[in-house]
């Protein structure tokens, strides 16, 4: 925080120093770079196609891709007249991308029973680079580069990266019935299959040598495959109104 009201806590490049009501004002301190930036891509294909008067095939595309990036200084106390001191310099970079493809069967039989019928296929990816430099100082008008040295109170920096590679299958389906005019039953079952990579390793600068050694990792994979299942129930009381309950049972890997 800033300011002679508020406590010496951890400083960064962003402090209030306004309030009013439920509105804040701050502002950036030159000596201290803030930046976070996003990139964001987005984009679905939906094709449907008419096999017969009674039978409709949807094929749905999707992808997105995000870039997230974060930098800031933040210090032990509030910066002096001419120099203050860096406790840690935070920088993530983080990218993630997911590509989807589903096909689905449908039927509109003028008969009480019809279905719902598909394949679904995901690919995804998670990456996160965290990097802890070394202590800096800072002048008025400048902030000095990064150097390998310790925080302050003689902690080594660190350094971490996390991935994470998904990739999940499914075949679905769902079955409708019209018991009466009013009432329709509905039973759906999926069968799911997914596969995960994760890996994460840490690392640490060793003040002696200056060198950056590694002080955790992990890589692992496992797969899962598990059925799902739903029941419910409808039942039209008007044209205006409508009553429902239902069952399902989830799966999360």
């Amino acid at each position: 925080t800033f300011g002679d009201t508020h406590p010496s806590a951890c400083y960064s490049g962003n402090f209030v120093v306004q309030r009013a009501g439920d509105f804040e004002t701050s502002f950036g301190d030159p000596r201290f770079p803030f930046e976070s930036s996003m990139k964001y891509w987005n984009g679905i294909l939906e094709m449907n196609a008419e096999l017969s008067g009674e039978l409709a095939l949807t094929s749905i595309t999707a992808y997105l891709s995000l870039d997230d990036k974060l930098i800031e200084p933040n210090v032990g106390a509030r910066p002096l007249e001419d120099r203050v001191w860096d406790v840690f310099w935070a920088e993530r970079d983080q990218d993630y991308y997911q590509f989807s493809k589903e096909l689905r069967l449908a039927s509109a039989f003028s008969g009480p029973v019809n279905f719902v019928a598909g394949l679904y296929y995901m690919r995804s990816q998670y990456e996160l680079d965290g990097d802890g430099p070394p202590a800096v100082s800072a002048t008025a008008t400048s902030v000095a580069s990064p150097a390998p040295s310790s925080f302050l109170a003689g902690d080594p920096a660190g350094i971490f990266r996390s991935k994470q590679d998904l990739d999940a299958f499914a075949a679905f389906g769902e079955l409708y019935f019209d018991a009466t005019d009013r009432l329709r039953l509905t039973a759906g079952a999926r069968l799911s299959y997914e596969r995960k990579n994760f890996f994460m390793d840490r690392w640490f600068f060793d003040t002696d040598t200056d060198m950056a050694e590694p002080q955790f990792v992990f890589d692992g994979d496992d797969s899962w495959s598990e059925p799902t299942f739903r029941f419910a129930a409808d039942y039209s009381f008007t044209d205006r109104v409508i009553g429902y309950g239902s069952w399902a049972r989830g799966f999360r890997s």
